[in-house]
């Protein structure tokens, strides 16, 4: 900014670059969110489905054809204050007992520490940004755009930002 401010020979060429730069984020920041339908499109959609199902399988066999119900999805669940029939587990197929013993909340410790994981990743990443912003915008002070750098014979120091580029 300063140096397209300024002026220098090579002012179309840095604009040039913090065009680039920018567009580079911006395709970033699109391929992510990309990524992320994709992945709850093509993985996580059809598994939700498929896991719904089971379970209102298991639900109207557990619970028995005369105390379950279908919900407004159209699965079944338990009537309000009915218990569950566990000799009706024996009805159930090998393969829907693996499957119903596969759900992720089926194993608890399992879960908590995947979610602990990742629940502490996140917490490092925000403390990392806030840590970023604070020594931005608290720690380095506010100065006229002709003051913000400082040559030194082979560098240059940002030694401080203007107070619109700060917020």
């Amino acid at each position: 900014y300063v140096k397209i401010r300024t002026g220098t020979a090579t002012t179309p060429l840095r604009i040039l670059r913090m065009f680039y730069a920018g567009l580079t984020v911006a395709m970033s920041f699109f391929t992510q969110g990309f990524v992320l339908y994709a992945i709850w499109h093509h993985l996580c959609e059809p598994q939700v489905a498929a896991l719904r199902e089971e379970y209102s399988e298991y639900e109207e066999v557990m619970y028995g054809a005369n105390h379950s119900h279908h919900n407004p999805n159209g699965f079944y669940r338990a009537d309000a204050g009915s218990s569950l029939l566990a000799a009706n587990f024996y009805k159930l197929s090998a393969e829907q007992k693996t499957s119903m013993c596969q759900v992720p909340f089926a194993h608890p410790t399992f879960t908590f520490v995947m979610l602990m994981i990742w629940t502490l990743t996140c917490v490092a990443e925000m403390r990392q940004t806030l840590d970023l912003g604070r020594w931005l915008l608290i720690h380095t002070p506010t100065t006229p755009v002709d003051r913000c750098l400082r040559h030194d014979e082979d560098s240059t120091l940002v030694v401080g930002l203007t107070g619109p580029l700060k917020f």
